[in-house]
């Protein structure tokens, strides 16, 4: 089953794609256990568990587009405008065909499956639907995708100024520009500080907003920044950048749940996420995996169907489970978590399969 979906492995960084699989399975984990969540009182916790799948999903993003673009800036005279031209085409194949067939089959399910009418908002064809105000309830989990796609066009813009800022050293050009972005994406969500903090409101008017979010992915980049230009450096500290980064994670979560502190909830919580899943990639990047062959197939498997299964896990399989399914029991509830994930794998395989991957050889095709 894996050769179906298995890439050449050996082009594969199999730490970056452990990090893609437990993103991914940890959005997924997340939904299921809704399935499960009243017969457990303190299931709400588990909110965490999107949100740094999600989080990592961002760094990751940013990781990836950062270090493609370092690559061509540092190797090119200029940026050309077919530079970006090029950048963008392979992006949007890679990324739009599939979200749109899976908006539409989304759309109908809710429709025609789910009865629950919805009129189509064609804010979602342009990734408008959440630019800067809370995210409609169709299809929820765009939201992140919103994110993704407004950084994919306002990173090569703010790359363009690296060219003609007053910096002598290119690399240092490039480190000016993402500080400076950094600084004015954290900004945006500083204005948004009302002097109080309220866990439904923060989800909804700020985190889920894409005005508020581009600083996520600037913290991948910063990470490719500093292994393509201080490549000895952050290799002879990365296990100590590991070991920082995953204390910073959940000391951040730990902090924002006592919710003693507004201001760092508000502004500074997402980006020391981001910051710890962001310092864990110098190890990450350089992991040769384990011997197992099988585990290494597992892996990339679920790193390749990842955003096939994100797109449709959640909008389409779980509303319709939980429209028409009611487990009254616990072990009702228990063999409906594990159906709804191996369900979720399964129709993520066939979508990768018979839509991703027919524009991935697209993609590949299209010169680098």
């Amino acid at each position: 089953m894996f050769k179906l979906f298995l890439p050449d492995l050996s082009k594969r960084a199999i730490g970056l794609d452990l990090l893609r699989a437990a993103a991914i399975l940890m959005v997924l984990f997340y939904h299921a256990w809704i399935f499960v969540a009243g017969f457990f009182p303190k299931a709400g916790l588990l909110f965490f568990l999107g949100y740094w799948g999600v989080e990592l999903f961002f760094v990751l993003s940013g990781f990836l587009i950062g270090g493609i673009l370092i690559t061509k800036v540092l190797q090119a005279e200029t940026f050309s405008l077919n530079m970006l031209v090029d950048f963008w085409k392979r992006r949007w194949i890679r990324t739009i065909p599939v979200y749109l067939i899976a908006l539409l089959i989304n759309f109908l399910s809710i429709n025609y499956l789910v009865a629950y009418p919805t009129t189509f908002d064609f804010r979602y064809l342009f990734f408008l639907q959440n630019i800067n105000l809370p995210h409609p309830g169709f299809f929820p989990e765009a939201w992140s995708l919103s994110v993704e796609e407004w950084f994919y066009i306002s990173l090569p813009i703010g790359v363009l100024l690296a060219f003609i800022i007053p910096v002598k050293n290119k690399e240092n050009r490039l480190l000016t520009v993402f500080m400076l972005l950094l600084c004015g994406f954290t900004y945006l969500r500083y204005t948004q500080f009302q002097g109080q903090f309220e866990l439904s409101a923060w989800d909804k008017n700020i985190r889920k907003v894409v005005a508020f979010r581009l600083d996520a992915l600037m913290y991948g980049v910063l990470a490719a920044w500093f292994l393509k230009t201080k490549n000895k450096l952050v290799l002879q500290f990365k296990n100590a950048l590991l070991v920082i980064g995953m204390i910073l994670v959940p000391l951040a979560y730990f902090i924002f749940y006592k919710k003693h502190f507004p201001f760092f909830n508000v502004v500074f919580f997402t980006s020391i996420s981001s910051l710890g899943f962001a310092l864990s990639l110098f190890y990450f990047a350089n992991w040769k995996g384990p011997k197992n062959i099988k585990l290494v197939n597992s892996i990339t498997f679920l790193s390749v169907i990842s955003y096939s299964l994100y797109l449709i896990h959640y909008t389409f399989l779980f509303r319709i489970l939980n429209n028409f399914i009611i487990a009254s029991t616990l072990l009702n509830a228990s063999v409906l978590l594990i159906c709804y994930l191996l369900l979720s794998i399964l129709l993520a395989s066939l979508f990768h399969y018979y839509f991703e991957k027919p524009f991935l050889k697209i993609k590949e095709k299209m010169k680098a």
